[in-house]
């Protein structure tokens, strides 16, 4: 029997416990403690990784103690975390600890065990599990509860302070394993919201492992020590907050630097894993909703052309994706296919390279398409007007019709603009006289006969100078012909 038998606490660890009881009692360390009680392992060590996650039956050796069992807080969360679909990493390889939390209270807290638990939250403190002047780890087997593996070493409180970041990230995690976990908390992104502890754990990894696989490096968050995991989360964090848009900016790096070196271009190569990965476990309710992203990232933002019959493992919801080749832009825009690079060279549309191949943009064609089929060409405005090119070149010159677009070394066609030249004739519509006069009436023809110019005409009519009356052609309602005057009229031009 022991000569000491403390009392287990409610939030204590189960290895913190028995770290005392071993300590109390004058073991070197817990596995001596666990082989008085008859655990024969060789080596005089025990399996803490089982012991945490409750896999390891340490009753009965509590049992041969004297000591009262209960049943660990970390094996609770541990049987959450369903095998093949959540992350499989969730508790530390080496203890983190609160040096102040251990002076005050005496036992190490059982959510220090858990990966992104990096910080103290009542001291805001980044947890210390090593010695950084003796780079020394911080060990399960150690004699004493608040020093290091040989005893000498006192663990000192990390002297750097944790950014707003951090501990607003450990905060989050806290939460979710509180009673309260339920409740949101006002700085959870939106693509952790209702997402629980092994959920959420299960996204931080994984934007973690493929934001460090740009920089070079496997993403191995059991073996990083405290101070470099609490980076690795503390980036993730600031992505989750400005989710999607930093989502779909690490996804074009991959553009640039791809997944497999394998392969000319495709999705395979550059997102080989990834969205294989998204693919069989989007049971997870968090990657299911980087699934989402994913998939849209894919259907909307991939430079290159996707074919929908060969994408099964992609959810493509846009019918038109916004990357489009140079033929599929020249047939919205009704043009031939060489006409592109003139669009392109006056800055109508923009190209952008992907694998050697030149893509456009369909948002782009098709508002030179609105822009194109909302206006007059030179033709279309002769024909609705019902005047000759040489007269409309006279309007356009004074700026009494105004011209979008001229013809230039790059494009050929005149653009009218069409809004502008309507209202001008509306406006000339309600200053005529549409009563019946009894008097010869002469055609607009027929005043430029007389010698007067188009121009000049309608600049008269406009400021007043001159009488017209209207005679209405419902066939051709924007037609210059409606105009006729007096055959007595006189006009004052200026």
């Amino acid at each position: 029997m022991l000569l000491s038998r403390p009392i287990i606490f409610d939030d204590e660890c189960i290895i913190s416990y028995l770290i005392r009881v071993s300590e109390l009692n004058g073991f070197k360390h817990f596995g001596h403690l666990l082989h008085y009680a008859g655990f024969s392992w060789k080596n005089i060590r025990a399996p803490a990784y089982q012991m945490l996650t409750g896999e390891f039956d340490l009753k009965k050796y509590f049992s041969c103690l004297g000591l009262l069992y209960r049943q660990p807080n970390t094996s609770i969360v541990y049987n959450t975390f369903k095998k093949t679909i959540d992350t499989q990493y969730f508790f530390i390889k080496y203890p983190k600890v609160c040096p102040d939390c251990l002076n005050e209270q005496g036992y190490c807290n059982s959510q220090w065990v858990y990966l992104p638990i990096v910080a103290c939250d009542k001291h805001k403190k980044i947890l210390v599990d090593t010695n950084q002047d003796k780079n020394i780890r911080l060990s399960w087997y150690r004699e004493k509860l608040n020093r290091f593996q040989n005893g000498s070493e006192q663990i000192i409180a990390n002297a750097n302070l944790p950014s707003s970041t951090i501990i607003q990230f450990n905060a989050y995690f806290m939460h979710l394993l509180s009673d309260c976990s339920k409740d949101q908390i006002k700085y959870t992104p939106s693509i952790l919201k209702d997402l629980v502890f092994h959920e959420a754990l299960t996204v931080v990894n994984f934007l973690a492992h493929y934001r460090a696989r740009l920089q070079g490096f496997y993403f191995r968050p059991i073996a990083l020590e405290n101070n470099i995991l609490s980076q690795h989360y503390q980036d993730v964090w600031s992505m989750m907050q400005n989710w999607p848009d930093d989502f779909y900016a690490m996804l074009n790096q991959y553009i640039v630097n791809p997944m497999s070196n394998r392969g000319l271009s495709g999705i395979n190569k550059h997102y080989r894993d990834l969205y294989e990965y998204l693919y069989r476990h989007q049971k997870n309710k968090g990657l299911e909703k980087i699934k989402r992203e994913f998939d849209f990232y894919i259907d909307c933002h991939w430079p290159g052309l996707i074919n929908p019959v060969r994408v099964k493992r992609i959810d493509l919801v846009e019918s038109n994706r916004n990357s489009i080749s140079r033929k599929e832009a020249a047939k919205i825009i009704g043009c031939r296919p060489e006409r592109i690079d003139n669009f392109v060279r006056s800055k109508r549309l923009s190209v952008h390279l992907f694998q050697s191949k030149q893509y456009y943009k369909r948002h782009q064609a098709e508002a030179l398409l609105t822009f194109i089929s909302s206006n007059w060409s030179m033709s279309e405005a002769c024909h609705e007007l019902q005047i000759t090119r040489y007269e409309l070149k006279q309007l356009l010159e004074s700026n009494i019709i105004h011209v979008l677009q001229k013809p230039d070394r790059f494009n050929r066609d005149w653009i009218i603009d069409k809004e502008q030249t309507i209202g001008m004739l509306l406006n000339l519509l309600k200053k005529g006289i549409h009563q019946q006069l009894n008097r010869r009436l002469i055609s607009m023809s027929g005043m430029q006969k007389k010698g007067l110019n188009i121009v000049q005409l309608i600049t008269a009519m406009q400021a007043g100078l001159v009488e017209f009356c209207i005679c209405v052609d419902k066939a051709n309602p924007y037609s210059f012909k409606q105009f006729v005057f007096p055959a007595d009229v006189k006009i004052q031009i200026k």
